[in-house]
């Protein structure tokens, strides 16, 4: 079950993302509840592996991520509860949920993922859906900081994929412990 639980806190809300097309209300808060009860009820030092996942993936939970993981989850149920209750009848809403559900999942992707794979797909996923964010009431500028966000975006994807592969030419590792860096 805990292991379960480790998936569902990130695929949920990406999984969800797709409904949102069928007007379901309430959704953006109640996607962020997986993550929620896996703060709460999977106990700490809790590890999935997944060899046959991208290069071998492993997920996991400890109390340094549970804490991250609780409180993101809450600032993503507040602020769905607020997008829900302002912004439900404005044009657009739906492409807003969408992104907001996919930076939503990228984060708890980020959290849970223990290898550097992982987490720089979870990072990539809600740096490139929060744009979707920054741009949302489309005029010249939300376009603009939309232009100035996806530029640092591109520069922190550039800066940590380069970082990742230096650590893994150092350790030959995708997950590696803190002894192997520092060695």
């Amino acid at each position: 079950m805990n292991e379960f639980l480790l998936i569902a806190s990130w695929v949920v809300p990406l999984t969800l993302a797709a409904f949102l097309f069928t007007r379901l209300q309430g959704l953006l808060p109640i996607a962020a509840l997986p993550a929620m009860i896996t703060a709460i009820l999977v106990p700490a030092g809790t590890d999935l592996e997944l060899p046959w996942l991208l290069l071998g993936s492993q997920f996991g939970l400890d109390t340094a991520d549970r804490i991250f993981l609780m409180f993101s989850a809450l600032i993503w149920i507040v602020a769905g509860t607020q997008a829900e209750l302002t912004m439900r009848n404005r044009p657009g809403f739906r492409r807003f949920g969408v992104f907001f559900l996919l930076a939503m999942s990228g984060n708890f992707w980020l959290i849970l993922g223990q290898d550097m794979a992982n987490f720089y797909l979870g990072f990539s996923l809600m740096g490139f859906a929060a744009y979707g964010l920054v741009i949302y009431n489309r005029d010249s500028e939300a376009l603009r900081a939309g232009r100035i966000y996806l530029a640092m975006t591109l520069l922190a994807e550039v800066a940590l994929l380069t970082a990742f592969m230096l650590i893994f030419m150092h350790t030959q590792d995708l997950a590696p412990t803190p002894r192997q860096i520092a060695g």
